[in-house]
């Protein structure tokens, strides 16, 4: 019943909404029939085009009529019930849902249920079936804009009974403003401003006329012949490129006006979309359609499927008789451009639909310098356009030879000299290593880099012993083999073998800083600080990273100190002594730094004990050959 109410309501209090509704008045006299009484039957057909969603209609419909003849005989083929995606429509008619519809239950097939106002509406009188006047009422319900019902199709077939009139009748259709007209969809009744009715003239007993022959002739002219001899139109368009816009086919007999004339007329096809179809289904679709393929070309997509197409032209939708073009996508292939300089591998790989992926260089006996010697992926190797394709470019053909010399002085006084070598043709960096005589390899190994670069001069700083050097080339390619001979220095020792710890410091490659004026005392880097003096916070860093380390630990912390290798932690044993407990910074070289820790240079004294004490001149019977510092 709340259904019921929903409509009424909407015919009853509907207010204009501009919108454009047409309803049609559709005429076959082809369907012209004789009734068992011997009267002439004409079937009409009423149906709407609209452009807005309407809910309801309530149309007065009337025929031209002398005493009642023709009048309106029966009226068929309308939908009844709820509108839905399997059957949509106007099925709900108000004036006789309350009578002849149980909502719990309806029978949607009674016979009286159609959707003429019954006798007894308001303004019904002299109107329904056996009257050339009737009033429609028809409605829709629906749950769902996929259950709406369609912006065009037919309400209804109503027949036309002669009764024994001759001639032609007119039939109108218009609103019936009473009940609402036509209904929106937010209950707003619609403005029709015209009502197109096609073929809307009933013929009775017309004579016999044969349609002038108009196929292979313009549409246009044919069209006009034929509406100056009483036809109508009942034209329908056909793909066919080479009659388009003329007539193929129509109706060859004597018909009785105004009969619709049935023809057809050569029209170009509307192109289908194929873009992201398969190849075959595509050109099957537009040949289909009555298209003609056109060029075929191929190319390389970061997102098409290879085998579909990417573009077509025309686009889908164009009605043209022109070819369709349409290009398909190809799978992507890693070339082949092993050996090919940079410049022209990399645009091989971009023009083969890759992008250029990681660039790294290597070296080669195969390819020459600036050359590809292996992409990522291989060539062949197909791992979907727009992938990044990784390149690797010569950047030699081998390792370098070793420096032909390396050149230390016989003799040195004070552990400050030069080691100088001779350069090495395809060399990017040299290798300097140094061996202490006597240092073994039980903290050190026997051989311990000291420079690692591009000079060909190192700057050595050692307190003492033998020395020997050897040094080695390298690029991308590898390193070459040492040099050797001729390459041995031996340097004054800073410490006397009588001095504490000396044993120790042979091992510990001769570390230069034992000898540093004040290293006993906390100066461990050597070095006089504007703020700090000489045992300052540089000085803290450096005795932190060997506290309690054994020295093999030590031998491994960085340092900057020295150059002859990782020594620098030595340089924080204060007292030149190895404790049980601790290694060779411990908790007495702590109190040892802690007592000149930041104090006045007056404080911090040299580590000279020889007569006079502490005034750092060197004098016989000292432990040390020289300062450093």
């Amino acid at each position: 019943m709340r259904k019921t109410l929903l409509i009424v309501a909407m015919l009853l209090l509907a207010a204009p909404l501009m919108a454009t509704t047409t309803v049609k008045v559709n005429v076959n006299p082809a369907e012209q029939f004789t009734a068992s009484d011997g009267n002439k039957v004409q079937p009409i057909t009423i149906s709407y085009v609209t452009d807005v969603n309407v809910r309801a209609f309530a149309l007065d419909i009337n025929i031209d009529n002398v005493n009642n003849s023709p009048n309106f005989q029966a009226i068929r083929q309308f939908k009844t019930g709820e509108s839905n995606s399997i059957s949509s429509g106007y099925g709900i008619f108000p004036s006789r849902f309350r009578d002849f519809i149980v909502v719990t239950g309806p029978n949607w097939v009674d016979p009286n249920y159609n959707p003429t106002v019954q006798y007894n509406e308001p303004g019904s009188t002299g109107t329904g079936m056996g009257y050339p006047k009737f009033i429609v009422e028809m409605g829709t319900l629906y749950a769902g804009d996929a259950n709406k019902p369609a912006w065009t199709g037919t309400l209804f077939k109503v027949d036309v009974n002669a009764w024994g009139s001759v001639g032609t009748f007119h039939v109108t259709v218009a609103p019936d403003t009473l009940r609402g007209g036509v209904v929106g969809n937010d209950g707003n009744g619609i403005v029709v401003p015209a009502l197109v009715l096609e073929g809307n003239d009933v013929f009775f007993a017309s004579p016999c006329t044969t349609p002038t022959p108009e196929v292979g002739n313009a549409k246009a002219v044919a069209e006009a012949a034929w509406t100056g001899q009483g036809f109508t139109l009942c034209g329908t368009g056909v793909v066919n490129c080479a009659q388009v816009g003329n007539i193929i086919t129509q109706d060859s007999g004597c018909y009785a006006l105004p009969y619709c004339i049935n023809y057809t007329y050569g029209i170009p096809p509307t192109v289908p979309g194929v873009v992201g179809l398969a190849e075959a289904t595509a050109t099957n679709n537009i040949t289909a359609a009555g298209c003609a393929l056109g060029t075929r070309t191929t190319g390389h997509s970061c997102s098409a499927t290879p085998g579909n197409v990417t573009n077509q032209s025309p686009a889908g939708g164009t009605q043209t008789c022109t070819p369709v073009d349409y290009n398909v996508a190809v799978d992507c292939t890693v070339p082949n451009v092993l050996g090919q300089a940079e410049a022209t591998a990399t645009g091989n790989i971009t023009a083969a639909g890759f992008c250029l992926g990681t660039r790294t260089t290597g070296c080669s006996g195969t390819y020459a310098v600036g050359q590809v010697m292996a992409t990522t992926p291989g060539s062949g190797a197909t791992p979907g356009c727009c992938t990044c394709v990784a390149y690797q470019v010569v950047v030699g053909t081998g390792a370098p030879a070793a420096p032909t010399s390396c050149t230390v002085p016989a003799n040195d006084a004070d552990g400050s000299y030069n080691v100088t070598w001779a350069a090495s043709t395809g060399a990017t960096s040299y290798q300097l290593e140094s061996s202490a005589a006597g240092s073994g390899t039980t903290v050190y190994p026997l051989w311990v880099q000291v420079y690692n670069g591009t000079a060909t001069t190192f700057a050595e700083k050692v307190g003492g012993g033998v020395w020997s050097y050897r040094v080695k080339a390298t690029n991308a390619c590898g390193s070459s083999g040492t040099t050797a001979g001729g390459n041995t220095c031996t340097v004054t020792e800073c410490l006397k073998t009588t001095a504490t710890g000396y044993a120790d410091w042979q091992k510990f490659r001769y570390a230069q800083c034992w000898c540093f004026r004040r290293q006993c005392h906390g100066d461990i880097d050597g070095k006089k600080k504007l703020v700090g003096g000489y045992a300052s916070s540089d000085d803290l860093a450096i005795f932190r990273t060997a506290y309690l380390l054994t020295p093999t630990q030590i031998a491994a912390v960085s340092c900057t100190v020295a150059t002859t290798g990782n020594i620098c932690g030595f340089c924080a044993d204060l007292d030149h002594k190895n404790k049980l407990v601790g290694g060779r910074v411990s908790s007495d070289d702590l109190t040892i730094f802690r007592t000149y820790y930041l104090g006045a240079d007056a404080t911090v004294t040299c580590c000279d004990t020889a007569a006079p004490a502490a005034d750092c001149t060197l004098v016989a019977g000292d432990p040390f050959n020289y300062w450093t510092n």
